[in-house]
């Protein structure tokens, strides 16, 4: 069966890798899913009659939602037929909440962490109070930011979103100009500046993969991942499976969709990508993106939030950042 997976090769090969482990009559093939570039050729596939893929497993875009409404997707419900898939009631939240697209059917996502959050090296940074937004917009701090560029994709966007829902377009624009932030593309490159202390706060905070070649050289990391307290934000990780319009293999897929939502699926991905799941049982394995209890959090990548929130934010961001 044919997966258009992320790009990032450690993503797509324990994915792959887990999979024929534990379904060995099933092949899965995995190509990188490139954004946003991904949904215009499975467009132009799909009106030509070209049906070439059976699951996405990447992360949700605006373009993303814009093919599910020309009718690109099956519903996802629909493949959630095997025993392991468990009930709604297995899952934080329910269905409500797993589920990002409008109609409720199309768009899942199973993993959930906050994401208006970062992190600060305190070996260059040790006494700087970083609790709220209005800390990030010290004079003291102009030039000493990293941020995964939010004006494309990437973790970037989403605490782009939560800044410009809380903070409007003064918000952002005080933090784009005013504070000089350093736009990268990868968060691998943002790992490296914020390690390396060459700037000192990251947004959002590194991931914990990009942070592994730096312990594994014996570098001693002097880290500290901040919620940013007056724009709680929320998003899904990276992984909102859905299933294209027309799969070749559709039995396969509902054999892959049951093992993806399985408890030991979930637990095998959380803990080798250092994610959070929603299923229930799982255990925390990024603990300081756990989202808190009774917190109202801004979900950034809802398809409400992303076609209207992020679609504007995006906008202002490449207007004030050409």
């Amino acid at each position: 069966m044919e997966c258009a997976c992320p790009p990032r090769p450690d993503y797509a090969r324990i994915i792959k890798e887990q999979f024929e482990a534990a379904v060995p009559g099933i092949r899965l093939e995995t190509s990188p899913a490139t954004l946003p570039d991904i949904w215009a050729r499975v467009e132009k596939e799909q009106q030509v009659g070209q049906y070439l893929w059976d699951v996405y497993m990447f992360g949700p875009t605006i373009e993303m939602f814009a093919l599910k409404d020309k009718g690109g997707f099956e519903s996802f419900r629909d493949y959630m037929v095997g025993p392991d898939v468990g009930a709604e009631s297995d899952w934080e939240g329910g269905y409500e909440r797993a589920f990002l697209d409008r109609e409720g059917k199309y768009v899942f996502a199973f993993w959930l962490n906050v994401t208006s959050d970062l992190s600060v090296n305190r070996d260059q940074l040790p006494d700087a109070r970083l609790r709220t937004f209005d800390d990030l917009l010290s004079p003291d701090l102009r030039g000493k930011i990293v941020w995964q560029d939010p004006r494309g994709g990437g973790n970037g966007v989403s605490f782009l979103a939560a800044a410009y829902n809380y903070r409007g377009r003064e918000g952002i624009q005080r933090l784009l100009i005013e504070q000089q932030p350093l736009l990268v593309r990868g968060a691998g490159e943002s790992a490296e500046q914020l390690v390396r202390g060459t700037r000192p706060i990251s947004l959002p905070s590194a991931s914990k993969d990009t942070l592994v070649q730096f312990e594994q050289a014996g570098v001693n990391l002097k880290l500290d991942d901040i919620p940013v307290a007056d724009i709680p934000a929320v998003s899904n990780g990276g992984q909102a499976p859905a299933v294209f319009k027309n799969p070749p293999h559709p039995n396969a897929t509902k054999v892959f969709v049951n093992w993806l939502l399985s408890a030991a699926a979930q637990d095998t991905l959380a803990r080798e990508l250092l994610q959070n799941s929603t299923r229930k049982g799982i255990p925390v394995y990024f603990p300081t993106r756990k989202p808190e209890p009774g917190v109202q959090y801004f979900h950034t990548q809802k398809e409400e939030a992303m076609t209207t929130v992020l679609r504007e934010a995006q906008r202002t961001a490449r207007e004030l950042v050409p």
